[in-house]
């Protein structure tokens, strides 16, 4: 059994806990909880995989990418994402995204934070800004299709500001951006 509880004092007690789904990147659980006041629910949860979004600087303008998307069939303008591997850290993740999707090498990267994505999961994204980086070459994973984007810093915050960038974790990551370095990255 397993007690979760704030400083409010708020009690939700596990009392069982049957994996419904599993594959290689979700696993899905129904939860049987106590509630205060001995309330009893069922409540579904999701493992998910920890990632990192990566905003790469480039001479002033954000190296971005645009990733076709299945579930929408859409292309999608992005910043650098992906999974966090068995015993690898947030800020080797991020590195390692970066030289496989745009083939640039960071030589400074700073952490901007961390946030959960969604309130099912415990799943973190981690987020990253590149810098002085040096060219290389991309190394895609087999169903990634990529096309690289080097854009002026006022143009991604036009598509941001339009709605055209619609990925939640480059638009968390760019409004990051615009609270860590306001002034640089606003004009």
């Amino acid at each position: 059994m397993v007690n979760h509880s704030s400083k409010y004092s708020v009690k939700w007690v596990l009392n069982s806990s049957i994996e419904q789904y599993r594959s290689p990147y979700v696993k899905v659980f129904d939860d049987a909880l106590t509630l205060p006041g001995n309330k009893q629910i069922v409540f579904t949860r999701i493992e998910l995989e920890d990632f990192v979004a990566v905003v790469p600087i480039l001479e002033g303008k954000i190296v971005m990418v645009k990733v076709y998307r299945y579930p929408f069939n859409e292309w999608s303008l992005e910043v650098p994402c992906g999974h966090i591997g068995d015993n690898e850290s947030a800020k080797k993740c991020a590195l390692r995204e970066l030289q496989e999707e745009t083939g640039y090498i960071a030589r400074k990267i700073t952490s901007l934070g961390w946030y959960h994505p969604q309130t099912r999961s415990t799943q973190k994204s981690h987020i990253f800004l590149a810098e002085k980086l040096a060219k290389d070459k991309p190394n895609h994973d087999k169903t990634e299709q990529i096309r690289i984007r080097i854009l002026a810093t006022k143009k991604v915050y036009e598509e941001l500001e339009s709605g055209r960038i619609t990925h939640a974790p480059t638009i968390i990551a760019l409004y990051k951006l615009m609270t860590h370095r306001p002034l640089s990255y606003t004009t």
